[in-house]
């Protein structure tokens, strides 16, 4: 049977059918939708969990799989950073059920505050990664990674990137690994003969098995009935041969593979491809075989110069003489997401093509034509509100404005103006404290979202409290996790697969922490925002306000939409160049003049009267839509 399916949703069905036990994650684009479709689709017995952050969620993970059941941890690039700890310890220390990390990465970064390749991540832990193409590979090789943790009992690292998880393909869900499918219940925890405690000389035992596993997996995966590597012929069904001899030929990982085979055939090129679907263990092999056949290679890989390196040492280990281009001869870039376009030019580069009349394959003209619209608030979204009531009560003062990840990272764009400081989850409120430390006289904002309070927020207010510090911390609770789809957190009553949960109090969470001054307020309330941030910044210590709406993209479709009054309006634009609200916009009131007037786009306004807050004529009312 085959089924239209973004990546993300044949991976979430790949771990389904290789009959898992568990799952956990914290969302983050590009990885939210696989266990969105877990939740969705998995049998009753499946535990699904939305944890309070990637740390919590590995943790959880590992204790699935030391119980004897199959698990899966998905995240983000920048979230393995969190579960980093558990990680390491546990490449030492194995598994017992399966256990797959899928760690979406993000070049460009598209939604991301780094490119950071998690292939470094599975060197440096020690443990396999696989790197799967397209969606119909990510379903096969999310069964095979089952198979490869139970085999060498270790953690394995499944890394589709951006492209791979949010793009679509007719995956044919027929395509089973049986052997990795099959009944694979162990025995429950036995804490006689299952006990995983890490000791100094444990540690040193383990890395010396770590090695050696290393060895035995790359044997294993070149010689997998799963294709894991391999080496083709562009736009041929020839067969790689070890007796030939290329002038060029590609390496490549991931997306990048299927790039290239797009440059190829425009090139009308036949060389061959060296795919590379396991960088760690490296296919040493292969690869060797792919060296001592061409006087080129090109390495096509995002985002660091992993299999380059690999590549270089194999070719200086075995004397081979073959030229590596990529990206440490700056051949092609090392930031950004990889193209066909970029590949076809680095390939013509170095056969010295010329381009003149083929370069138009790509249409390079209609696409640079294509207009880009930067990232803004959503209208009606009460972060906004939020931010501007900051603003209005700070006018005068000396401040610092410490951001967060989340939509509210969107305060940085004018007119709200209103993030100084962005560097990782929970660190709005950590970085605000060193700057008071060091510079008394400013007043110090942080801001942080529901979800990202509970996360990683939680222990930065502790310190707080703690270390006396002086600052004042805005939780804006819009009741999602909204930047990644709107998932659950626990604050809400009701968990991952929409069942119902205990929610936890902000304001009980704020008073446990001995927070004395914990004020609640809505802050599409403008005026009573505006009073209690004034009131918050007469006083000394630990503040916390609670900004508290939903998301807009949570509640029903409003019918209420602002007016302008044309005979009150001066036409002054205050409403507009304030608020920066996208339902406003500046229309010029003829072809002639210069003169421009603020218009309402009533299919997008929400009636939050924000706008109306910045009119000093009364011109803007809140009516119902016609």
């Amino acid at each position: 049977m085959q089924k239209l399916l973004m990546g993300n949703e044949a991976i979430a069905l790949g771990a389904l059918v290789a009959n898992i036990d568990f799952a956990a994650a914290y969302p983050g684009t590009p990885s939210s939708e696989i266990l969105e479709t877990i939740a969705k689709e998995a049998p009753k017995h499946v535990h699904v969990e939305w944890s309070t952050n990637e740390k919590v969620a590995l943790e959880a993970a590992i204790g699935a799989s030391w119980a004897g059941g199959r698990a899966v941890f998905c995240c983000k690039q920048v979230g393995l950073n969190v579960a980093s700890d558990a990680l390491m310890t546990l490449s030492y220390l194995g598994c017992k059920g399966g256990l797959v990390l899928v760690v979406c990465d993000d070049p460009g970064p598209i939604s991301s505050q780094t490119e950071q390749d998690t292939r470094k991540f599975a060197q440096f832990a020690k443990v396999p990664v696989l790197e799967p193409s397209s969606p119909q590979e990510a379903y096969i090789f999310m069964q095979s990674a089952f198979e490869l943790s139970e085999k060498f009992e270790c953690p394995v690292i499944l890394r589709p990137t951006t492209r791979i998880c949010h793009g679509s393909e007719n995956v044919n869900l027929d395509l089973i690994d049986k052997n990795a499918c099959k009944s694979h219940k162990r025995p429950n925890f036995d804490r006689l003969n299952d006990a995983k405690v890490i000791f100094p000389n444990v540690s040193y035992e383990c890395h010396i098995k770590v090695e050696k596993r290393a060895k035995l997996i790359s044997k294993y995966l070149q010689n997998s009935s799963t294709l894991f590597s391999s080496i083709i012929i562009a736009n041929s069904a020839k067969k790689f041969k070890k007796g030939q001899n290329y002038k060029l030929g590609l390496a490549c990982s991931g997306i990048a593979f299927e790039y290239a085979k797009e440059a190829c055939k425009i090139l009308q090129l036949q060389i061959p491809i060296l795919k590379v679907s396991s960088s760690y263990p490296f296919p040493d092999k292969l690869a060797a075989s792919m060296l001592k056949t061409c006087n080129n290679i090109l390495v096509c890989e995002e985002l660091d110069y992993v299999i380059e390196n690999e590549l270089l040492r194999l070719a200086g280990q075995k004397q081979i003489k073959c030229k590596v281009f990529g990206k440490l001869d700056n051949t092609l870039s090392f930031a950004g997401e990889l193209s066909s376009e970029a590949i076809y030019n680095a390939i013509a580069g170095i056969l010295k093509f010329k381009l003149k009349n083929r370069i138009k394959n790509f249409d390079l003209e209609n696409d640079n034509k294509i207009n880009k619209r930067g990232a803004q608030l959503c209208a009606g979204c009460p972060h906004r509100a939020s931010f501007l009531a900051v603003k209005e009560a700070c006018k005068g003062k000396k401040v610092a404005y410490c951001g967060d990840i989340g939509c509210y990272t969107l305060g940085v764009v004018p007119p709200i103006d209103t993030c100084d400081t962005c560097l990782c989850m929970g660190a709005d409120i950590t970085v605000a404290q060193g700057l008071k430390s060091v510079d008394p006289a400013l007043n110090v904002f942080s801001f942080i979202g529901d979800s990202t309070f509970f996360a990683s927020g939680i222990p930065g207010i502790i310190n707080a409290v703690y270390n006396a510090h002086d600052q004042i911390i805005c939780i804006l609770d819009n009741s999602s996790t909204a930047m990644t789809g709107n998932q659950p957190h626990p604050g809400l009553p009701f968990n991952a697969r929409r069942e119902p949960a205990h929610a936890l109090s902000i304001e009980k969470l704020m008073y446990a922490c001995d927070i004395d001054f914990c004020k609640t307020v809505n802050p599409f309330d403008f005026n009573l925002s505006v009073a209690t941030i004034k009131n918050a910044l007469a006083q000394d210590g630990v503040r916390v306000i609670i900004f508290k709406a939903p998301c807009v993209k949570l509640t029903k479709k409003s019918n209420l939409t602002a007016q302008i009054d044309n005979i009150k309006c001066k036409n002054c634009s205050l409403c507009f160049k304030s608020s920066g609200c996208g339902a406003l916009s500046l229309t010029k009131i003829d072809e002639i003049s210069s003169k421009y007037y603020v218009k309402v786009d009533e299919q997008v306004c929400t009636g939050c009267s924000l706008c109306a807050n910045y009119c000093k004529f009364d011109a803007i009312k809140i009516i119902e839509k016609g």
